[in-house]
């Protein structure tokens, strides 16, 4: 897993993460451990990926690492609109 804030047991960072702006406290986490970081809430596994370079590397060069079920939710809080992140299940490349 990529390098992230470090949590509580079962709890993991879940009382770290801002509530009404859970991307801001993402996003900080992405600047302190790179283009790609990970944490872990409740038990769930989390991977942040801040940029589109990363995001290549992971989606088109490493796609056999990667490859399998798994929920993609994107960040659309770059426009002043306020709106659901979209979500998107990928399966097998």
């Amino acid at each position: 897993m990529p390098p992230g804030p470090w949590g509580l047991p079962f709890i993991g960072v879940g009382l770290k993460v801002n509530a009404d702006a859970p991307h801001l406290t993402f996003t900080e986490w992405n600047k302190k451990y790179g283009d790609i970081a990970s944490f872990t809430i409740f038990g769930t596994k989390f991977v942040t990926i801040r940029s589109d370079t990363a995001l290549r590397e992971a989606f088109v060069n490493k796609q056999d690492q990667i490859s399998g079920k798994f929920t993609i939710h994107v960040n659309q809080n770059r426009t002043k609109k306020k709106q659901k992140p979209k979500k998107l299940q990928l399966g097998r490349f």
